[in-house]
Order: structure tokens, then C-alpha cells, then sequence
């Protein structure tokens, strides 16, 4: 099958690991892949996995967005495109106008969260456009429904998982415990608490240190509040990294924080950064935000505590820190309940299963 994605693809966020993970995966069943994007350092990642590729503005106002579509639409005939798989809102009527040249041609809309507001007008207008959506969880599938959906125009898939090597579960024998924070440096992923949290284990004379993996507009006023704090010894930021030094960080740490704390229809899905932490058989402990809780299930593969319960979430912390063995049995359990839904064999399945309803 010959699939065209649309993602941005500028930073190493959310969806363009996604995206780029998405490309290796139908590269692999022997799909043609191609992409519309921004330039970005996961594009010249994945660029030998193309069988052709566009750069488009996505972020332009009026004028450019009708010259992308125009664009999309001469690609997409060129390159005979079967099926367009946009990873955000944004390009789907551009894709519509692309389907004006071609009527054969499905369109598939993934769902990544989307303000609350913008939820029941998107959602009719794309279901009566008839794109089909895929939602990046159970709970996001549900909540399309909810504001809109036609039940035969929406499903859901998990992201699939990145390839790594074997994953050593030994007891390891460095006394320091290392925690480790994945995400974006901005408001709503409420790392500043994460660093509060360190602040008390390390009052309760816990052996512990924090290793913060990721950028944003939060960098430098989290670098200066761990100052603040006098952390400097106890945690580490380390930026921006492409998976390749984000392994290496995974293998080293003994529990995972999610500390993403949303709640409601506010954001969507249940993150890469748990999917990641179970594929190298950490435990995770998260806020019951999002989907999170599809795959961190409560005292069997962490602990996913409730919104704003700061408490529980690191009374849990604690109870993985003074127990290894548990540690281990719980990242044990998530890596076997990661693998079960977010095998390459179930992604592509589910995949496939929905670009043959979008050509329906």
C-alpha cells in the first residue's frame, strides 16, 4: 500500500516520535511510505525509509495553508498515494481538497489530543467529511464518539514500540536509586513537581537521584529551581535526546515518573514515555491523566495515583524505592502488558485494518 503521513516534524515531541515510528513499522510490512513535513532532526532519522517525501509549512496562516494543499494534492497524484494518514488536525482539509482530485483516496485523521472546545466542532466536521479517525487510545476513541463520531469512522491503535536490545532485569548493584522524567519541558507536564518530590525523598534521607530527559520553554526555570532547592547534586537535565542516548538512560534507571497531571478530556493518550519506560521493564508511577491508566494499571505495573493526589504519588515513589524486589516485579508485569498491546504484529494489524475502511 502506498501511505502518505502528515506530521510536523520539528521537535522530537509526541507525535513526531510517533510518526517516525509509524514509518519504520509499515516500512517493515513492505508498505510505500512517504511524508509531508517541516524540516526536523527525526526527518533526516527516518529520510532513508522514504519512498519520497514533501516539506510543507504546517504552521502558516491562510495563503500558505492553500499552498500546501495544492501541493499535497499534485504529490499525492504524482506519487499514485493510496491512503493519507494525518498525525494532526491542522492538514485534514487540505487533505479533503487533495481528495477532490482523487475521490478514491482514504483519509485518516490520528487523534492526539485537541483543546476541549475544539473537540465537537472538529469531530462532526471530519465525520461528516468522512475521515476516518484513529484515536491513540481506547479512552480517545470513546471520547471521538462522544463529541461526534459515527462509530463506523473511528478506532484506535496504540503507538508502536521502538526496537531495542534484550532487557537485562538483574537486580542492579548501585545503591542509588535513579528516577528518571521523559517529556517536554512545558507548564502542563508539571515537572517542577517532580523536582519537589526529590526534594522530600532526600529529606527523608532516601538514596536517590533524578534524571530529567527532554526540552522546552520550562528548561532554564527548572534548571534555576533545582538551584533553589539545592539539587544540583541529586538531579541531572540532560535535554533534548534522540533515542539512540535515550536508551542508554532507560537501561541505567530503576523507576519511571509520568507526572503529567490533566484531568477530564484534557490532553489524550498514554504516552510514549510509558510505553518506552515498559519496553525496558521499568515501573512507572503516574497521575491517572489522559489514558495513562490503559497501561499503567494500579499496584500491577506501577501505580497510577489520582490527579492532584501529590501525596499518594510519592508515598508510591518511596514504596519503589525502599523495595527492588517489587520494582522489579512490577516493570517485569509492564513489559509483558506493553508488548501484549503494542506488539509490531497487533499495531500493523489494527493498522491496516483502518486504511482498508478508509477505502471503503
Amino acid at each position: 500500500m502506498k501511505i502518505l503521513f502528515i506530521s510536523g516534524m520539528a521537535n522530537r515531541g509526541g507525535t513526531e516520535t510517533a510518526t517516525a515510528r509509524l514509518v519504520v513499522l509499515m516500512k517493515k510490512y513492505g508498505d510505500e511510505v512517504f511524508l509531508a513535513s517541516d524540516q526536523g532532526p527525526i526527518l533526516d532519522e527516518i529520510k532513508p525509509l522514504l519512498k519520497n517525501n514533501l516539506i510543507v509549512d504546517l504552521y502558516g496562516g491562510p495563503l500558505s495553508y492553500i499552498r500546501n494543499a495544492i501541493k499535497i494534492a499534485d504529490f499525492v497524484k504524482n506519487n499514485q498515494i493510496q491512503v493519507i494518514h494525518s498525525q494532526m488536525a491542522r492538514p485534514v482539509l487540505a487533505c479533503c481538497i487533495a481528495r477532490l482530485f482523487n475521490p478514491a483516496i482514504g483519509i485518516v485523521w490520528h487523534s492526539r489530543g485537541l483543546p476541549n472546545s475544539t473537540y465537537p466542532k472538529i469531530c462532526r466536521l471530519f465525520n461528516m467529511l468522512k475521515v476516518f479517525a484513529i484515536g491513540n487510545a481506547k479512552q480517545e476513541q470513546d471520547k471521538l464518539k462522544r463529541y461526534g463520531y459515527s462509530e463506523k469512522l473511528v478506532s484506535y491503535t496504540y503507538n508502536p514500540l521502538p526496537k531495542i536490545e534484550a532487557v537485562d532485569q538483574k537486580k542492579k548493584q548501585n545503591n542509588t536509586v535513579q528516577l528518571l522524567s521523559v517529556c517536554r519541558l512545558s507548564p502542563e507536564r508539571n515537572v517542577e513537581f517532580a523536582l519537589d518530590m526529590l526534594n522530600e525523598l532526600i529529606n527523608f534521607d532516601l538514596n536517590v537521584h533524578l534524571h530529567i530527559a527532554g526540552s522546552g520553554i520550562e528548561l532554564e526555570a527548572l534548571t534555576n529551581y533545582a538551584k533553589k532547592l539545592q539539587l544540583e547534586d541529586f538531579v541531572t537535565f540532560h535535554g533534548a535526546l534522540n533515542f539512540e542516548q535515550l536508551k542508554e538512560l532507560y537501561y541505567q534507571s530503576d523507576i519511571a515518573l509520568n507526572t503529567l497531571n490533566l484531568s477530564g478530556d484534557d490532553g489524550a493518550g498514554v504516552g510514549n514515555n510509558n510505553l518506552e519506560a515498559g519496553r525496558f521493564g521499568l515501573p512507572v508511577v503516574a497521575f491517572d491523566s489522559c489514558a495513562v491508566k490503559e497501561i499503567v494499571v494500579n499496584g500491577k505495573t506501577g501505580y497510577c495515583v489520582s490527579v492532584n493526589d501529590e501525596e499518594a504519588f510519592i508515598e508510591s515513589v518511596k514504596k519503589l524505592i525502599n523495595n527492588s524486589d517489587l520494582r522489579l516485579e512490577l516493570g517485569r508485569n509492564l513489559y509483558t502488558h506493553v508488548n501484549n498491546l503494542c506488539s509490531d504484529d497487533e499495531v500493523y494489524r489494527q493498522t491496516i485494518k483502518i486504511y482498508n475502511k478508509a477505502l471503503v
